[in-house]
């Protein structure tokens, strides 16, 4: 049961974070006046009507909560960490974002004020689930570059995902995800490998060079051992295959884009599956994952599935 659970929270960690990561690049579009992704913003706009879904699955995975985060069971000394102020602050700050998201959606013309608004309610409300639903696995260990390293990880794999998403559901891929859209997507996937990059290392560099034993271990099963291979393959997914690939003008065309684009959804699954399981009690079985995830997936898609009018703008995009 406990593996069950574990499943179910790396899952509700990747899909409420592509979801609401979708609107910030939506919403980062906008306050760029990047009109020519029109067809991955429509894409993106689509995915916030998963947030109030996601709000209901936090209530599911309250039933699970003391199976998967110690503290609950065994109360530590550490004030943010009271079961009844942990459900009210998350379940305000998911039921937050997907108002600020479904209204950002519903304006019929981008104004600055709606995207900024988004924007901080984005920043603000998933430093909040980083810190409760993530870090508090590892309490008393704490780190105040964790939640913007979240927040981030989320953007960048929402970038993907749209991409994918958008290639798969258009009719005609050559001229919804066209060959200066495809080099202009590459730039900002590389762009959010090194940031993500970046992140990843000052938080690595501050614990290792400070070498204080209550963050030490935080990081030490993440590491090595059991974990060790899976750390390497997403610091590849992630970031070294980005990299390689787009940095060559030859990697910005439209399939090697999109095959990048696949490691790094996959790759982002694979490290809320690293950030879960080495504090729970262990790893979900393989059949337990797979069947989580595709359950995940199937909702997630007949929740987001473009409706016919909307398809109809999609294609006829500019």
């Amino acid at each position: 049961m406990i593996a069950a659970w574990t499943a179910f929270l790396v899952n509700f960690l990747f899909w409420t974070g592509t979801a609401a990561g979708s609107m910030a690049f939506a919403a980062l579009l906008d306050v760029t006046g990047a009109e020519w992704a029109a067809p991955l913003r429509a894409t993106a706009i689509r995915f916030h009507r998963f947030l109030p879904v996601s709000v209901v699955l936090y209530v599911v995975l309250l039933i699970g909560a003391r199976r998967v985060y110690p503290w609950i069971a065994h109360p530590i000394d550490v004030a943010w960490l009271r079961f009844w102020p942990f459900v009210i602050r998350d379940l305000a700050a998911l039921g937050t974002v997907a108002a600020a998201a479904a209204w950002f959606s519903s304006r019929p013309v981008a104004t600055t004020k709606a995207t900024v608004v988004f924007l901080i309610t984005y920043a603000v409300a998933f430093s909040i689930l980083a810190i409760d639903l993530v870090m508090s696995l590892a309490a008393p260990w704490g780190s105040t570059l964790f939640p913007a390293y979240l927040l981030l990880a989320n953007l960048y794999a929402a970038i993907a995902a749209v991409a994918l998403v958008t290639a798969w559901s258009s009719r005609d891929r050559d001229e919804t995800l066209t060959a200066d859209r495809a080099a202009d997507l590459a730039k900002i996937l590389l762009g959010f490998s090194l940031l993500w990059m970046y992140l990843v290392w000052s938080q690595f560099l501050v614990i290792w060079y400070g070498n204080v034993s209550d963050e030490v271990r935080y990081l030490i099963p993440l590491l090595y051992g059991r974990w060790q291979r899976l750390a390497w393959t997403i610091w590849a997914a992630r970031f070294a295959l980005p990299f390689v690939v787009l940095l060559p003008r030859i990697g910005k065309r439209r399939a090697p884009v999109l095959v990048v684009a696949s490691f790094v959804a996959a790759g982002f699954w694979a490290e809320c599956f690293l950030l879960v399981t080495p504090a729970a009690s262990g790893p979900p079985s393989t059949w337990t994952a797979i069947a989580v995830t595709a359950a995940f997936l199937v909702l997630f898609a007949a929740v987001t599935a473009p409706r016919p009018a909307r398809a109809r703008r999609l294609r006829n995009a500019p």
